[in-house]
């Protein structure tokens, strides 16, 4: 199971996102569960500061190229590492579980070393989309 303390990796969860983190945990649990592996978080909630962080250390520092509006700002979105796709090609065996649950993904090509499940949908209402 993963846990709370899993996405907030040391983290307190500001109030108002609350909600959004118990649904996060329930959704991605009902993956784990059905997936029946180990899953390890690799990226949960994230403060603005640690966002900003992130694009610094890969050389961007224009806003205007930093998604501000990361769905791991506000608990709606984990990222769990996955080198050999292994749970890639699980998730794309299993897109009617995913559309029941409700989860979201970057698109795969976009993720080498982890899948990115978000709780809500993105713009384009596509279930697999480019950030």
């Amino acid at each position: 199971m993963i846990s709370r303390e899993e996405i907030l990796k040391g983290k307190t969860c500001p109030p108002e996102l609350e909600n959004n983190l118990l649904e996060l945990l329930i959704k991605i649990n009902k993956v784990r569960d059905a997936y029946g592996r180990p899953m390890t978080v690799s990226s949960g909630f994230r403060s603005m500061e640690e966002h900003l962080e992130i694009y610094r250390k890969k050389g961007i520092t224009d806003k205007k190229k930093i998604p501000m509006k990361s769905k791991h700002l506000f608990c709606q979105a984990i990222d769990i590492y996955d080198p050999k796709k292994e749970l890639q090609k699980w998730i794309k065996e299993n897109v009617s579980l995913m559309e029941e649950i409700g989860l979201w993904f970057e698109d795969f090509d976009s993720t080498p070393n982890w899948t990115h499940f978000q709780i809500v949908p993105p713009s384009s209402k596509t279930r697999f989309f480019r950030p």
